[in-house]
């Protein structure tokens, strides 16, 4: 049985073999290393922000990313403090992964710093992944569960960047992006600016942000972009589809499963995912003879995920 006195210190911790046993490819961490992890984020925060700032920029991107991925394994570790301590790394890829390790963390102190970033760090990637773990954010405030302070400055931050023409218009099409979940009028009507932009990733970010605002009211302008001449902003068009979820675009994800670009068909797949209907079914099994394996292996586990949505309780086939 384990006692307190037998569980790991942070002043017990060897980091330089943990570190190493993190930097390892495929390796498994054993119970130990898991229990040092979970000491680390209550009251070893310090001493891993010291132990990581001996590391160069290219080991400490490689335990945070492995930190990352093993916070979505365990239940029982988080990686959200070392992401809000390594945003301010001085290197700016570990910036920007420890922003985007923050899109699923809800304290405030993150929706503080993250803000900040997208505001004022130097670095252009930063500030983009800054922006889309804002999104969440977003959502949040539409749903009432911001204090209104925080609500505010939320919303200032991002239409800010939106609106300012002297910002990078990829950094604009971010923060569209991200308002697009907010219901107010002049969120639609940003929206439209930006999608008759000449600037594509503005473009790119409207149309991003009508599936985000899940409004139908987007549908048929989606519908239309889903035969742009370009790749990407037909790939942005199937996602807006498959977030407002309407059947009526079933058709025409159907039609960007021929698509030349592999990308656009994957957003198609992952779009007729979203929409849960016998019309998106009948396409995704199609979809399921795909020339290209990534395809076909794709939509099946669509396939298969949209079924038990349609058929919680497995009705469907059951003999009487």
């Amino acid at each position: 049985m384990e006692t307190a006195s037998s569980r790991p210190t942070s002043a017990s911790i060897d980091f330089e073999r943990l570190f190493a046993a993190l930097m390892e490819p495929g390796a498994l961490l054993n119970d130990e290393d898991v229990e040092a992890l979970i000491v680390l984020k209550s009251d070893g925060r310090r001493q891993l922000r010291t132990a990581l700032s001996g590391l160069d920029a290219g080991a400490r991107f490689g335990v945070l990313a492995r930190l990352i991925d093993l916070a979505e394994a365990q239940v029982r570790f988080d990686a959200g403090s070392v992401c809000l301590d390594c945003l301010q790394d001085p290197d700016a890829s570990v910036r920007a992964l420890a922003a985007n390790g923050l899109r699923e963390v809800e304290g405030r102190e993150a929706l503080i710093r993250l803000q900040q970033l997208a505001a004022d760090d130097p670095d252009e990637l930063v500030r983009a992944e800054a922006i889309g773990a804002l999104r969440p954010w977003v959502l949040r405030a539409e749903f009432g569960q911001l204090r209104p302070d925080d609500r505010s400055a939320l919303i200032a931050v991002l239409r800010e960047l939106a609106e300012d023409g002297g910002v990078e218009a990829a950094l604009r099409g971010s923060a569209v992006e991200s308002l697009g979940a907010l219901s107010e009028e002049w969120v639609r009507e940003l929206i439209h600016e930006s999608f008759a932009a000449e600037d594509q990733r503005l473009r790119l970010g409207a149309l991003r942000a009508m599936g985000w605002s899940a409004d139908p009211y987007w549908l048929p302008t989606v519908l239309d972009a889903t035969a742009a001449l370009d790749d990407e902003e037909r790939a942005a068009a199937a996602f807006a589809a498959g977030e407002i979820e309407d059947e009526d675009a079933v058709p025409s994800l159907r039609d960007l499963l021929e698509d030349e670009s592999v990308d656009v068909v994957l957003a198609a797949v992952a779009a007729l995912g979203e929409i849960v209907s016998p019309l998106a079914l009948e396409a995704l099994a199609a979809a399921s003879t795909h020339p290209e394996a990534e395809v076909r292996d794709a939509a099946r586990a669509v396939s298969e995920r949209t079924a038990i949505l349609a058929d919680p309780l497995g009705v469907t086939g059951m003999q009487y």
